[in-house]
């Protein structure tokens, strides 16, 4: 079993359950925890960040899984939600 957390800045916990929903997860119990076999998400709370005027939100997402899955999605994950930008 391997694990990766993942920080997003400026993506609400409805774009992230449409990815989950489309990688073939469920929603499990506790709320906010998506399950597909062996492998687990489990999506912290939305909280916003505040830089200057700005209100960002942000949402923590905890994985974990064999490996040799946790490699294939955390690339598709990040290819989908991770920015550049300033």
């Amino acid at each position: 079993m391997s694990g990766e957390t993942v920080e997003l800045r400026g993506v609400t916990p409805s774009e992230l359950t449409s990815f989950f929903l489309c990688e073939g997860f469920h929603e499990a119990m506790p709320m906010g925890t998506w399950e597909r076999g062996s492998t687990k998400a489990r999506v912290g709370g939305e909280t916003t960040i505040s830089i200057g005027s700005l209100r960002i939100p942000s949402v923590t997402v905890a994985f974990s899984g064999p490996e040799r899955e946790l490699g294939s999605l955390l690339a598709r994950f990040r290819s989908c939600f991770l920015r550049a930008g300033g």
